[in-house]
């Protein structure tokens, strides 16, 4: 039994000197620690694996299981922008730091983000980040079973990261379909917008990709 064998679920994808990597999440057993590992790829359709994991969660603490969500390459450091928790519950967004994007360390201040505003339940993760006027933003998810809106923070370091008082900027409510739940959102700028792709799930939890303009 591989240390993969129980999952390969989709992560963070970056460009690297003509190199797609991705950053994907598995595990051999899904009550136990959770691991990140790598795979590459030239045209972003055939990958291969690294055979052993990158990253690993940490077992009985809050990112015991973890999944990449967004690399972000600041001063020639990649910043791995994560989601942790522990038994399904008390998500929180974690920060690992690499010279290479090979090996991984996990930022002294980790967890970046957790929970403070009312909106947000029990946990907060799947951040997605742009970086506009020296300013990075993040759009994060209410993270536990309500899945009912996705807030702000902004940073200008990577590290210390501040909430926006207006969160939660989007919710069920805002959606032209009227989803019972909304999560795993990612901002991108188009160049004329910013677009916020998410999942949306009805009262049968039959989910369908969306996608809204932002605006501030």
């Amino acid at each position: 039994m591989t240390w993969d064998s129980g999952r390969a679920g989709i992560g963070a994808v970056i460009k690297v000197d003509e190199i797609y990597r991705m950053y994907y999440h598995s595990f051999n057993y899904v009550w136990g620690v959770w691991k990140i590992g790598v795979a590459t790829s030239t045209d972003g359709i055939n990958w291969e694996k690294f055979p052993e994991p990158v990253f690993s969660g940490r077992p009985g603490y809050w990112d015991e299981k973890i999944s990449a969500n967004h690399i972000e390459i600041i001063d020639n450091t990649y910043y791995m922008y994560y989601t942790g928790h522990h038994y399904g519950w008390d998500y929180k967004i974690g920060l690992a730091k690499s010279e290479d994007g090979f090996t991984w360390a996990r930022h002294q201040d980790s967890p970046i983000l957790d929970i403070s505003q009312n909106w947000e339940d029990d946990g907060v993760g799947y951040p997605s980040i742009i970086k506009e006027d020296n300013v990075y933003k993040m759009i994060y998810s209410e993270a536990t079973f309500s899945n009912n809106g996705f807030g702000l923070a902004e940073s200008y370091d990577g590290v210390t990261w501040v909430k926006s008082p207006n969160n939660p900027i989007f919710t069920t409510l805002n959606t032209s379909q009227g989803w019972d739940k909304i999560a795993y959102s990612s901002i991108i700028n188009t160049g004329s917008d910013l677009r916020l792709y998410y999942s949306g799930f009805d009262q049968n939890l039959i989910m369908n990709i969306n996608f809204a303009t932002y605006q501030e």
